[in-house]
């Protein structure tokens, strides 16, 4: 006869209720961090054509590439119910510090002051969130990744 594991952990919904908790337990400025992300995306997507440097076609693919893997990423992350950051912790400072490079990797002595300035910003941005959600959930997720005893996510 085999034992039954008996109590919430053997609840047919336990994934579902755990995706809820996490969701609830961001704080506002995670969420606001979060929220963000989604806008800083946009931005490097449509940037060739805002600030103008659409013919210089390395670096329009590198922004709409970075532009659409920091898409994807948030919405990995949101569809994961906002449970697991890590993959967008780590990728986004990474993507945040190629976009400030790429003006000059991609383009070499052909990136402007234009060029030059969007994709410093936004890139600053990127790494900023990024750096950030690193920072909250290190310090009130444990290894697993859920919310560590005893922290106060609010």
């Amino acid at each position: 006869m085999s034992e039954r594991e008996t109590g919430m952990a053997a609840h047919p919904d336990m994934y579902e209720m755990r995706r809820r908790l996490d969701g609830a337990t961001l704080s506002a400025p995670e969420k606001a961090l979060i929220g963000i992300s989604p806008l800083v995306a946009g931005y490097l997507v449509l940037s060739p054509w805002i600030v103008g440097f659409s013919n210089r076609s390395n670096l329009t693919v590198s922004n709409v590439g970075a532009g659409a893997l920091y898409l994807l990423l948030v919405v990995l992350v949101l569809f994961d119910s906002l449970n697991r950051l890590a993959p967008m912790m780590v990728s986004t400072p990474l993507l945040g510090i190629w976009v400030v490079v790429s003006p000059w990797a991609v383009s070499g002595n052909a990136a402007n002051a234009g060029t030059i300035s969007s994709n410093v910003a936004s890139g600053v941005v990127a790494t900023f969130v990024g750096m950030m959600l690193w920072a909250y959930a290190s310090v009130s997720r444990n290894s697993t990744g859920e919310l560590a005893p005893g922290s106060s996510m609010r």
